[in-house]
């Protein structure tokens, strides 16, 4: 008899070790998948704010047209992955469109836009990133149709790496403005620099 207990003893403790595994082990996987799936999301995640932060837009907006009722969007891509532009923006309203600028390249989207005495021009990302007009506010009016409150001057230049010394100089060859390059600069250069009036010779 005693036999057939201890035996029955030893039976029951591996029937319920045979049952604690049976539920503790899918458990278990069920925390590991849970933590791998994590992980992935994570790393996914830190590598989207990464494009996100990378991304790097020029905007301007002018009168493109003999009536000057047509204001053009010019979007140059600064930064070194291609950004997709989903929304322009004219002060409130909203204009949806679809375009996607390769680094270093441009577009002209061209928009039916008068009338109104000022825009607050703006273009949104896929990704969620905000550009405004580099050159502020646009106006508009019947005898001058579209124009920024500020003049202008913007340089180009297509580089692959270079060192530059960019001066800017008005009519009588006086140096107004200067941009020198600290280092090796690698990429496209695009400087702007206001202008407080225009020079009529």
């Amino acid at each position: 008899m005693s036999n057939r207990k201890g035996m029955s003893t030893i039976l029951g403790t591996l029937i319920f070790i045979g049952i604690l595994f049976s539920a503790v082990a899918p458990m278990f996987l069920m925390m590991r998948q849970a933590d791998v799936f994590y992980e992935i999301t994570k790393h996914e995640r830190e590598a989207e704010d990464l494009n996100r932060e990378q991304e790097d837009l020029l905007v301007y907006g002018y009168g493109d047209d003999e009536n000057n009722t047509k204001l053009t969007v010019y979007i140059r891509n600064k930064g070194s992955n291609t950004i997709e532009i989903v929304r322009v923006w004219f002060n409130d309203d909203i204009e949806p469109v679809s375009a996607s600028i390769s680094p270093s390249n441009f577009t002209r989207i061209e928009f039916n836009r008068s009338g109104t005495s000022s825009e607050r021009l703006k273009v949104t990302t896929s990704k969620g990133n905000i550009f405004h007009c580099s050159l502020g506010v646009l106006s508009w009016n019947g005898s001058n149709g579209w124009h920024t409150p500020s003049f202008g001057i913007a340089v180009h230049i297509l580089n692959e790496k270079g060192q530059f010394n960019i001066i800017i100089e008005d009519n009588t060859y006086t140096k107004i403005y200067e941009y020198i390059s600290l280092g090796m600069d690698d990429g496209d250069i695009d400087k702007t620099f206001l202008v407080d009036s225009i020079v009529s010779d």
